[in-house]
């Protein structure tokens, strides 16, 4: 039986396609990609900084609500395309949801522990991880 902590190993799609709430979107930034849950109507997620000074900002590093266009920032929003394993740990949409917006404030932001694809996972899935930061870890 696949467990909820299972989900880190298993590995991620993401493509460019339509999407809907509850969805974990992804735009790249020029070294990262950021992390996020559409709402329906708009995206939550861990704020980021435009600089190294914003990095360590109580103000800028918090579970934020913005638009989709903020959120963008002139990118493209790829969304994670889950496979039938995903889809039988992910949290139902408005859960996910629900997750996302019971955090809006949070802060205590960390680029390697606590960082915007830490969130969007566990709205998802219940779980807090971030495949990307791992990368960098090792």
């Amino acid at each position: 039986m696949l467990k909820s902590k299972d989900i880190t190993k298993l590995k991620e799609k993401w493509d460019y396609c339509r999407f809907s709430k509850g969805a974990q979107l992804r735009v790249k930034r020029s070294l990262y990609y950021h992390h996020g849950i559409f709402t329906g109507e708009s995206v939550i997620h861990f704020g980021e900084g435009n600089s190294e000074q914003d990095l360590n900002s109580p103000q800028t590093n918090k579970v934020t609500e913005c638009t989709l266009q903020e959120f963008l920032q002139g990118g493209m929003p790829e969304v994670r395309i889950y496979s039938r394993k995903e889809k039988k740990l992910l949290l139902p949409a408005d859960e996910i949801v629900s997750r996302a917006k019971a955090s809006l404030g949070n802060g205590g932001y960390d680029f390697l522990t606590n960082n915007c694809e830490h969130f969007s996972n566990y709205c998802a899935f219940g779980v807090a991880y971030s495949p990307q930061a791992d990368t960098i870890k090792k």
